[in-house]
């Protein structure tokens, strides 16, 4: 995903200097198979997942893409285990 960002990275800029930015993370929230039921916890725990992804890619792009997709999912990876290891 963060390839197609990076190559998309003009219609995100655009997106985030407009007030736009909400589209992304909707879109995140679309790649929850739809009409699947969660146990509430289960529900937590996507809601984390999705939101923490879009946090880092919306930094990313406030930055104006100064690193490279590897770099960023690297960050991703990185700050996903370091929640494992809490």
């Amino acid at each position: 995903m963060t390839e197609f960002i990076y190559d998309s990275r003009k219609l995100f800029s655009i997106l985030y200097q407009n007030n736009l930015i909400s589209v992304i993370m909707r879109a995140l929230e679309d790649l929850i198979p739809s009409g699947e039921t969660y146990d509430k916890q289960a529900s937590y725990l996507m809601s984390f997942f999705i939101y923490g992804y879009f946090g880092i890619i919306y930094q990313w792009i406030k930055y104006d893409f100064d690193e490279t997709p590897e770099q960023i999912q690297k960050h991703i990876n990185d700050t996903i285990a370091l929640a494992q290891n809490s």
